[in-house]
């Protein structure tokens, strides 16, 4: 287990205290994307409501995950069948005679 450091970031103009045993630089990306985010959201908006904007950041954050979660499970399956189909291909290709091999022919 990492060890849990402390942090303080800034995000929509509020400065946060964060424990966490993430690198330093990934906590930082992460506060880094949020902001921009919350910033995007409120000048596209108008709406000067935190709480709000920050409603809709994480629901768009949310809904970039469930994309993110749907295509690794995509390509997890893809991955699967293309193992199956190795698989297949091998079996089917032990049970040809090998180059050395002492056959007889009749």
């Amino acid at each position: 287990m990492s060890e849990i450091r402390n942090y303080s970031v800034i995000i929509y103009q509020d400065t946060y205290a964060i424990r966490s045993d993430e690198p330093h630089e990934q906590v930082l990306q992460a506060a880094a994307k949020v902001d921009m985010l919350m910033q995007d959201i409120a000048q596209k908006s108008g709406s000067t409501d935190g709480k709000k904007i920050a409603v809709l950041a994480a629901l768009r954050l949310a809904n970039a995950l469930v994309n993110l979660e749907s295509t690794l499970e995509k390509q997890q399956l893809k991955e699967q069948d293309l193992a199956y189909t190795i698989d297949q291909t091998l079996l089917a290709l032990s049970s040809f005679p090998h180059a050395g091999d002492q056959t007889t022919v009749v």
